[in-house]
C-alpha cells in the first residue's frame, strides 16, 4: 500500500467523491499528529494537498451539534485547518476543495483532544486494551496507547513459533520488537500462554502429561526471556468457547485444571511474584466455572479471568455477583481478584461507533463497581473481522492511519477521571437511573446515566460541582438554593465535588423487569416462562389466533443447567429456550411452536410497557415477536430476514386488573424455519406513582 514516512508528514488519503462525471479526486488529507489526536497542550492541524483554490470545512462534536466551519487558502498546493475549538473530545470534519466557487470533491477524516494523562505506575493502574502485535500489527501505533493513558497491553507469544524444536526456544523479532516497544513507553503486558504446539499431542489442545509438561515449559520460557518485564500470565485464551479441540472437549474443566495446576506450579517455581490468570472464559458460564472450581482449579490461580461480552452493560453486576459467591464457596469463604481480560462492543450501524463509547463507560463504571481489578478492551484498532470494534480505525482506512473512534477519546477521559479511584457506593435512586460514587485523591467524583432518560437527579451542596461529559469537556453548575439540578441521559457524566444528599424526582414505579427478576422459580415477581404449541384453543399456525388464547394454551417450562448457564427449556423441542434476555422458539410435528415469557398483573389500572426485541441475524425465514394480554394480541411485528426489521423498542399502555396475563411470545414467524430464531426481548413494566423527591 502506502509508504511509510514520518509521523509528522504521513500522508493519509481520505474518502473520496466526485462532484462531476470523469474528474479527478483532487484532496488528500495528511496528518500533523499520528492518528490525529491532539492533547490540549498542542495545536490542532489539519494539513490539506489540493490543486484547488481553497478548502471550505465544518465540524460536528460527538453529540452531532455543528460547532465551527471555516475557510483556508490554499498555497502552493497546501492548506492547513487550525480550528480553535478551545474543548476537548471527539470530532468529525468534512473538507470541501473549492475551485472557481464551486465544490469538486469532498473529503473526511476524524480527530480527538484529551488532556495530557497524570504519570501512574502500571500497576497502580487498572485500564489495558488488547493488541494483536503477535498477527504482524505496527508497532507504530503504541504510542497512541501511551497518549490514552493506557498502561497495560493483553498481546501472545504464541507456543508453536517459539518452540519448533523440542525444548528449543526461539523468539522472533516480530515478539521481541513489540515488547521492547512497550517497555519504552512505559506499558506493561499480559501475556496470554497459547495456544497448542505440533510437537505435543498431535497438535491439539493439551491432554496427555508430556503435552502439560510442555506447555508449563513454554510458559517458564517466556519468563525466562522476559524477566522482569512479565508481571502477569494468562493459562489458554477461552478454553469453554472455541478454542480447545481433540480429546480435552469431553471433559473440559477437568483438563484445563490440570493444564493451570502444572503450569502454576512451573511458573511459581521459577518466579512466585508473577501472577498467574485462570479460567479464561468467554461470557461469565457460572455452572462451567463451578465444575472448574469443584476440580481444585481456584488453588492454581491468582485471579479468575472473564470476557463478559454482553449486549448491555446493566446485568453484569448480577452475574459478577454470582460469581463472587461461587468463588467464596469453593475458597473457604474467601474471594479472589476478578480481571476481565476480554470485553467490547461491535456495532456496524451507523450509530455503532458513538453507542460503543458510551457502552465502555457504563460497563467500565459496572465493573469498577464490583471491584473488578484490570479491564482490557478489546480491541486498540479494527482488524480483519473487528471492524467497529477498535478505539481506533485500522492503519489503512479511508479516515486516515489509526483514525479516532468515539470510544478512544471516551476511554481516555474515563482514564483521566477514575484510575486510582476508589469505590464507595451507588447512590440510593429508581433503578433506572445509574450514579456512582467514587473516590480519588480526596475528592467525591459521581458517574451517572439514565437507561431510561431523561433522570432529574438533586445534589443538595452549598459548592459548584464540576460536570464533565463523556468525551472531556468540563463546565461549573453552581447551586441554587443549595441544590444543583441535573437532567442525566444516557451519555455518561462525571459530577466532581462534595454532595451532602442526592435526591431524584419521581418516576412512573418499576412493578417488573423481564430482566433483572428472570430466575429458577415460576410466579417470582408475577413472571412465569412457558410455551405454546398450537394444541390449545388458540390456533398457533395462523398470524392471529382465531379463538381465544387462554391459560389452558400455555404449558410451563422446566429450569435446567448448562455449561453456559441457566435457562427454561422442555425437552423434545429443540432449540427452545427462554433466558435472561434471549428467547428462542421451536417446532413440533410441523407446527410452530411460541416460547413465551408472562406477567400476571397484581395492581389494577392502566401500566406502561416499554421494551425492545432484537434478532441480530438476517439469515432464516425471521421470527414474530407478540404482546397478548388476556390472550388478545395487542402488539405484533415481523423481525429479522433480509427484508425485515431486525430490532425495534416499543412502549405501549395497557389497562390491567389482578391476574390479568400479559405474555411476550416469540414465534418462528410465517413458517416453521426455527434456524438464527434466538431473539433478545426486554420487557418492564411501569404503574404511575408519586414523586420520591423535590419536581
Amino acid at each position: 500500500m502506502m509508504a511509510r514516512l514520518a509521523i509528522l508528514t504521513l500522508l493519509v488519503f481520505a474518502q473520496c467523491r466526485f462532484a462531476a462525471a470523469g474528474e479527478s479526486p483532487d484532496l488528500t488529507i495528511e496528518q500533523a499528529r499520528l492518528g490525529n489526536v491532539f492533547l490540549t497542550t498542542e495545536t490542532v492541524r489539519i494539513p490539506v494537498r489540493s490543486s484547488a483554490s481553497r478548502i471550505a470545512w465544518t465540524i460536528t462534536d460527538f453529540f452531532g451539534s455543528r460547532i465551527a466551519d471555516g475557510v483556508a487558502a490554499v498555497r502552493g498546493g497546501r492548506a492547513v485547518v487550525e480550528p480553535d475549538l478551545g474543548r476537548n473530545g471527539y470530532f468529525e470534519i468534512t473538507l470541501a476543495a473549492e475551485r472557481a466557487g464551486k465544490t469538486v470533491t469532498e473529503a473526511q477524516t476524524t480527530f480527538a483532544v484529551i488532556r495530557p494523562s497524570e504519570p501512574i505506575e502500571p500497576a497502580g493502574s487498572s485500564f489495558g486494551v488488547m493488541t494483536h502485535f503477535a498477527q504482524g500489527w505496527n508497532t507504530d501505533i503504541i504510542p497512541l496507547i501511551a497518549k490514552a493513558g493506557i498502561r497495560h497491553v493483553r498481546d501472545e507469544q504464541y507456543w508453536k513459533s517459539v518452540e519448533r524444536e523440542p525444548s528449543e526456544y526461539v523468539f522472533s523479532e516480530k515478539y521481541t520488537g513489540y515488547m521492547e516497544a512497550l517497555a519504552d513507553h512505559g506499558i506493561e503486558p499480559l501475556i496470554v500462554m497459547s495456544f497448542d504446539n505440533e510437537l505435543y499431542d498431535e497438535g491439539q489442545t493439551p491432554h496427555t502429561e508430556a503435552g502439560r509438561e510442555g506447555y508449563a515449559k513454554y510458559g517458564r520460557a517466556i519468563l525466562d526471556r522476559y524477566g522482569d518485564q512479565i508481571r502477569t500470565l494468562e493459562i489458554w485464551n477461552e478454553y469453554n468457547g472455541s478454542f480447545a479441540e481433540g480429546p480435552a472437549t469431553k471433559d473440559r474443566p477437568r483438563y484445563y485444571t490440570l493444564m493451570l495446576k502444572r503450569a502454576y506450579q512451573e511458573i511459581k517455581s521459577a518466579r512466585p511474584d508473577v501472577q498467574v490468570l485462570g479460567a479464561a472464559v468467554v461470557k461469565v458460564p457460572l455452572p462451567y466455572l463451578e465444575r472448574l472450581f469443584q476440580h481444585g482449579a481456584l488453588e492454581y490461580m491468582d485471579a479468575v479471568a472473564i470476557h463478559p461480552y454482553r449486549k448491555q452493560p446493566e446485568g453484569i453486576e448480577q452475574e459478577l455477583d454470582e460469581l463472587k459467591a461461587l468463588i467464596e464457596r469453593y475458597n473457604g469463604g474467601e474471594g479472589k481478584p476478578i480481571w476481565v481480560t476480554e470485553s467490547g462492543r461491535q456495532d456496524k450501524s451507523p450509530s455503532g461507533r458513538h453507542e460503543a463509547a458510551r457502552y465502555l463507560v457504563q460497563f467500565y463504571t459496572l465493573l469498577l463497581s464490583e471491584n473488578v481489578e484490570r479491564i482490557y478492551w478489546y480491541l486498540l484498532r479494527d482488524y480483519e473481522n473487528f471492524q467497529a470494534m477498535g478505539l481506533l480505525h485500522d492503519e489503512d482506512g479511508p479516515l486516515g492511519r489509526y483514525a479516532p473512534a468515539p470510544a478512544y477519546p471516551a476511554y481516555a477521559n474515563l482514564i483521566r477521571q477514575l484510575d486510582s479511584a476508589r469505590y464507595v457506593r451507588r447512590e440510593p435512586t429508581d433503578p433506572r437511573t445509574r450514579l456512582y460514587l467514587f473516590e480519588k485523591d480526596g475528592e467525591e467524583i459521581r458517574v451517572g446515566w439514565s437507561t431510561e432518560p431523561p433522570s432529574r437527579v438533586v445534589f443538595r451542596t452549598r459548592s459548584p460541582l464540576t460536570v464533565t461529559d463523556i468525551m472531556g469537556g468540563e463546565h461549573l453548575v453552581p447551586p441554587a438554593n443549595k441544590e444543583v439540578v441535573l437532567l442525566l441521559s444516557d451519555n455518561p457524566v462525571y459530577v466532581k465535588g462534595p454532595v451532602a444528599e442526592v435526591r431524584e424526582s419521581g418516576r412512573d414505579e418499576i412493578l417488573a423487569d423481564s430482566e433483572s427478576d428472570f430466575g429458577g422459580t415460576q410466579g417470582a415477581n408475577g413472571w412465569y416462562y412457558g410455551y405454546y404449541d398450537g394444541n390449545g384453543q388458540g390456533d398457533g399456525n395462523r398470524v392471529e389466533p382465531t379463538g381465544p388464547y387462554t391459560d389452558d394454551d400455555f404449558e410451563q417450562l422446566a429450569w435446567i443447567e448448562t455449561e453456559w448457564g441457566y435457562h427454561w427449556t422442555r425437552d423434545g423441542l429443540r432449540e427452545l429456550s427462554v433466558a435472561g434476555n434471549m428467547v428462542h422458539p421451536s417446532k413440533t410435528k410441523g407446527a410452530p411452536v411460541w416460547a413465551v415469557r408472562r406477567w400476571k398483573s397484581s395492581v389494577d389500572g392502566t401500566v406502561r410497557i416499554a421494551g425492545s426485541f432484537d434478532r441480530s441475524s438476517s439469515r432464516g425465514d425471521g421470527t414474530q415477536a407478540r404482546i397478548l394480554v388476556d390472550g388478545v394480541t395487542v402488539f405484533s411485528i415481523d423481525l429479522g430476514s433480509s427484508d425485515r426489521q431486525a430490532a425495534l423498542t416499543y412502549e405501549l399502555e395497557v389497562a390491567v386488573e389482578r391476574g390479568t396475563t400479559v405474555d411476550f411470545a416469540i414465534t418462528p414467524g410465517s413458517g416453521t424455519d426455527i434456524d438464527y430464531d434466538a431473539t433478545a426481548a426486554a420487557a418492564r413494566i411501569l404503574y404511575p406513582r408519586r414523586s420520591l423527591g423535590p419536581s
